[in-house]
């Protein structure tokens, strides 16, 4: 399950949070009105279901924006502890080969 799910780049919990929202999301907007009327119920307007996604939509984006930002500022101080390291032009290169992907 793992592997299926690095596969789909959705091992981070946050990923994986943004993609369950977006399918139960849309299901339930697509699904709601059918039922509704299954039920004898007056369906809801497009207007309403207009808002809910863009609150929907609103919430993945905001999601991704603080993840986004999260992994910037741990890659800056995974920078700046390496920077602290260099003194000289050989400690420098050791850094460098540390890092090397």
């Amino acid at each position: 399950m793992e592997k299926l799910l690095a596969a789909l780049h959705l091992d981070d919990p946050a990923s994986l949070k943004r993609a369950l929202t977006t399918i139960l999301g849309a299901v339930t907007l697509l699904g709601i009105n059918p039922l509704l009327a299954k039920w004898n119920i007056p369906p809801i307007d497009d207007a309403n279901l207009a808002m809910v996604a863009g609150l929907l939509a609103t919430f993945i984006l905001q999601s991704g924006a603080n993840s986004v930002t999260a992994k910037l500022a741990a890659a800056k101080a995974a920078g700046d502890a390496a920077a602290d390291k260099v003194k000289t032009i050989e400690d420098a290169k050791k850094v460098f080969d540390e890092v090397k992907p």
